[in-house]
This record gives structure tokens, sequence and C-alpha cells, in this order.
């Protein structure tokens, strides 16, 4: 369950409980107000709202923790930021596409193989051959390192 479910679902419960606590409420003021003083009903009605003030925190307090638990996850994983470009190297005449690819993750990324993609669509462009001054796969890139991988130009595409 990710954040926004766990924001989505407190909410409903957050208002429903206010919701039940005016009602109560409501109902203890209609029915003893002319019976007896108003110190009478306010007095046991606030010892109430108090406990569900304390509920309402402690459920508050697992909210939050789930949500720390599920940030330190997010952030103590692989996280590789991959940059598709045209690139121009000094000696050679032509300009080449290439991957910059660098770990911005808290563990160790292993690169195995690089397929290109977009977001939209079900196929990838797994590439095969890299140029002879491009990285060579297999890659293990530790937190701020970073590797190119220049396609070579008569790459294949599978």
């Amino acid at each position: 369950m990710d954040w926004k479910h766990i924001k989505f679902i407190s909410a409903i419960v957050g208002i429903i409980l206010i919701a039940a606590l005016s009602f109560v409420i409501g109902i203890s003021f209609g029915v003893t107000y002319k019976q007896g003083t108003l110190t009478v009903v306010l007095i046991p009605a606030l010892s109430a709202m108090g406990s569900w003030v304390a509920g309402l925190g402690a459920l508050a307090a697992v909210f939050t923790s789930l949500w720390l638990a599920d940030q330190q996850r997010k952030n103590s994983g692989e996280n590789l930021k991959c940059v598709f470009d045209v690139f121009v190297i000094q000696g050679e005449s032509d300009s080449s596409l290439g991957v910059v690819v660098t770990s911005n993750g808290n563990k160790p990324s292993n690169i195995n193989s690089i397929t290109i993609h977009s977001t939209d669509s079900t196929v990838a462009m797994f590439i095969q051959q890299f140029s002879p001054s491009s990285a060579r796969l297999p890659v293990s890139l530790p937190y701020g390192q970073q590797v190119s991988f220049l396609l070579s130009p008569d790459f294949k595409i599978i």
C-alpha cells in the first residue's frame, strides 16, 4: 500500500470518527440538557472526547511509522538515472548515440543489459553492439559513479 492510499484511508477514518463523536456529543447534550446542569453533561463528554483524541493520535502515529518505513524502503534501494542522447567524441568525425548511466541509490547497481523504450510503448529496443571506447557489460556501479555506453555507428537493434 503506498502513501496515497494511506492518506485516503486515514482521511476517511478521521471524518467518520469526527462525525461519530459529534453525533454522540449532540445526543448527550440533547438528552440531558433540561434534566441537569451543563457541567454534569459537559465533563463526561469532554472525558470521552479526550479518549477519542488519544485514539486518533495513536492512529496518526501508526500511519506516520508506516509512511516513514515506506520512504526508507524507497530511498535505500537501487536507483539509476539514465540519459539517452547524442554525444560528440573528440577525435571522431561523426557524433554518436549513447547512454549515460549514473547511480543515485544507496546500494550498488549491476547493469547487465541496455534497452531503450518509451513509457507508452510495449516493445523495447535491446542494444547489442557498442563502440570500442564504450564501457563493457556487465558493470557494477556504486553510489555516485557514472558509466557511458556509446553505440557503434552500425549498431543493431534486436
